[in-house]
């Protein structure tokens, strides 16, 4: 048997859900592995009548594909002093050796995790005497590792009495990560480093400061690698799938992960939690450009007065325009050695980024008066944008418009013709 185990309370059912469907779908019944069932344990505090006859429902649903187990177990959480974000359960983790009895090996997931592989493949890993198998750090800071991913020789980790070492440990240091922190001091050197593909939360560069710093263990080439190789993507240091698409990270920059929408994409085909799954997703859809707004209508507030105080505001909008972007983007093909191979892709991303732009700054001024901008020939240098519409890349740029919105008259045949006697008369 696989056995895979997760820690929800009840809010968090659903998620743990979306999870077991994920792996299911994910596993590839043509490969090579055993068919062994996979069974699923849910350590909680709590659950409902409601959530556990849907987790019986989900069984069910889930074995059509592949065979499937869920086991919930209900721990009491009364021996513990510390939480983690005020909640308990996370730690019932260190008390798997008093559920799973008579097992081998267990491999521990937390919830805010996409998985990208055929999961049976990290029970082939032979554990050998080691304690636990975990996914390497990003840092060369000692040997700690996130506890995310736990592969965990049973056998062993009952042998040392690794749970109860954990336990005192909690309560006697009462760190801030509780589990994570136990199982690293108890564990020292007795684990086996797997690759970071495994565990690998690519939001990190958004957030930690010095990311590719000497203390690294990739550099942004190796982290593009894994980036397209990854086994287990953790929603980690970054917005969970279930929280708004916008989040802040330190540098006030915008950070999306590409990977919330293949996870709603797995998590919407979950049998039986599927309409709540989908409630919440509708909700995130309705809500993010509000999101968006508000976190970003303090800085464009301070670029606008940035803009006000340099008096530069109408030459920057100007040049921001779709018609002087695409005559500078022509203007620019021309000089280089591959010309004009590329420009269409070039003009494309252009009219698309500028359509973006101007939905972005139509809900941001509606979301806050203030940003409004005024008109351009309101602007105290309006002077500047005069002269700027005889630039050639505003002429080309014009053209280019005309011509492409014409091109039912055969405005594409002209464009070339045109933009010749343009430049020849500039």
């Amino acid at each position: 048997m696989f056995n895979i185990v997760f820690c929800a309370n009840e809010a968090y059912i659903k998620f743990a859900a979306a999870m077991m469907n994920n792996i299911v779908l994910k596993t590839n019944t043509k490969l090579k592995f055993a068919k062994q069932t996979y069974v699923f344990h849910i350590l909680s505090d709590k659950l409902s009548d409601l959530s556990l006859q849907k987790l019986s429902q989900l069984e069910e649903a889930l074995s059509k594909i592949y065979p499937v187990q869920i086991k919930t177990h209900i721990l009491s959480c009364d021996e513990f002093e510390v939480s983690y974000k005020g909640s308990y359960v996370p730690n019932l983790i260190l008390k798997i050796d008093s559920v799973l009895k008579n097992e081998k090996t267990a491999l521990c997931l937390d919830l805010d995790m996409f998985i990208l592989c055929d999961i049976r493949e990290i029970f082939d890993i032979d554990l050998k005497d080691n304690i636990i198998a975990v996914a390497k750090n990003h840092t060369n800071f000692g040997t700690w590792f996130n506890t995310g991913f736990v592969y965990i020789n049973l056998d062993q980790w009952r042998k040392e009495n690794i749970g109860k070492k954990c336990i005192d440990y909690v309560n006697k240091y009462k760190p801030e990560l509780p589990d994570q922190s136990a199982i690293n001091f108890c564990v020292a050197d007795k684990k086996l480093i797997l690759s970071m593909a495994y565990n690998f939360y690519p939001h990190n560069k958004y957030y930690s400061k010095n990311f590719f710093d000497e203390n690294s263990t990739i550099n942004e080439a190796s982290h593009n690698i894994l980036l397209r190789s990854a086994k287990i993507i953790h929603f980690l240091q970054g917005p969970k799938p279930w929280h708004s698409a916008f989040l802040k990270s330190y540098k006030n920059q915008l950070c999306i992960s590409i990977f919330r929408q293949p996870w709603w994409n797995f998590a919407l085909k979950t049998p039986v939690f599927d309409k709540e799954l989908r409630a919440i997703y509708n909700v995130l859809k309705t809500r993010e450009c509000e999101d968006l707004a508000l976190y970003t209508s303090v800085e464009l507030e301070n670029i606008w007065n940035n803009f006000q105080n340099n008096k530069v505001l109408a030459i920057q909008r100007f040049k921001n325009s779709l018609e002087y972007r695409l005559g500078f983007a022509l203007i620019r093909a021309s000089k280089s050695p591959f010309k004009y191979t590329f420009l269409i892709f070039t003009f494309l991303k252009i009219y698309l980024s500028v359509k973006i732009e101007n939905k972005i700054y139509e809900l941001i001024s509606r979301h806050n008066p203030r940003l409004k901008l005024e008109k351009l020939e309101d602007c105290d240098d309006y002077i500047d944008v005069i002269n700027a519409k005889r630039h050639l890349s505003y002429r080309f740029g014009l053209c280019i418009v005309k011509n492409f919105k014409a091109w039912y008259k055969g405005g594409l045949f002209r464009l070339y013709f045109e933009l010749k006697k343009i430049e020849k008369e500039f």
